[in-house]
């Protein structure tokens, strides 16, 4: 059952072409953000050298929010427009209609993530003089390349469990951009709170404690264990609601 409904599920992402926001935030994180970065460097002597860590900035905050966007978007349409109701009457088990779409966008997510990282790296260092460069190149990248690629399942688990509980486009939305952009913002200013925040966790996740200027995780593994931790109370939250 539950290879249907995913089966279903991805169908219908293709016949929509939900794959189109993915590749925009590849070309913006991975290729064009990556470039302002490593030209800034190379024109620039005063700012510090690039380094793998400071390539992936871009994909860290922009790319990741995007991917989670798309896939919330996507799915909180469905719930608009109708087609999740036609969908429950084939399967009524309802948290398996909350793991399909959470199963398609966390897979392409992870890999347009994967893809961005890798390609912020190799731009960077195509465009950024060998004196202006610090521990740069695909090898020392790899690690958080993969990490990329598994930060951007658990924030997409999340995204899609918001459009799964709110079931509207507008509420999902003010809700998925509104936590980064405004609430975040307003909390960094509390110790107590800022290493719960994406904009601490994400970064940290990724790049490592560098990644994060204030250094509110203390390691890799803590910050991703937060990101897993939240994904799973998500998918709880709503496949729980998902019975009513």
């Amino acid at each position: 059952m539950i290879t249907a409904a995913t089966n279903a599920e991805r169908i219908r992402f293709v016949g929509i072409r939900g794959w189109v926001p993915a590749a925009l935030v590849l070309a913006l994180a991975g290729v064009v953000l990556p470039l302002r970065h490593a030209l800034a460097v190379a024109t620039d002597p005063a700012l510090p050298p690039a380094s793998d860590s400071s390539a992936m900035v871009p994909l860290t905050g922009v790319g990741v929010l995007g991917l989670a966007v798309a896939a919330a978007w996507s799915v909180s349409r469905e719930y608009s427009t109708g087609t999740h109701d036609v969908a429950r009457l084939l399967q009524p088990s309802g948290w398996r209609w909350v793991l399909a779409p959470m199963t398609v966008h966390a897979l392409v997510s992870s890999v347009a993530a994967a893809l961005a990282a890798l390609l912020s790296v190799v731009v960077v260092a195509l465009v950024t003089p060998d004196d202006r460069q610090e521990g740069l190149g695909t090898m020392s990248a790899a690690p958080m390349v993969a990490r990329a690629a598994v930060v951007a399942v658990f924030v997409v688990v999340v995204a899609v469990a918001v459009a799964s509980v709110l079931r509207r486009t507008g509420p999902t939305m003010a809700v998925v951009l509104g936590w980064p952009l405004v609430l975040e913002p307003l909390l960094s200013g509390v110790p107590a709170v800022r290493p719960l925040l994406l904009g601490s966790a994400v970064p940290t996740a990724i790049c490592g404690p560098s990644g994060v200027p204030d250094g509110s995780w203390g390691s890799v593994s803590a910050a991703m264990a937060w990101l897993g931790l939240l994904a799973v109370g998500a998918f709880g939250v709503a496949a729980t609601v998902s019975r009513r």
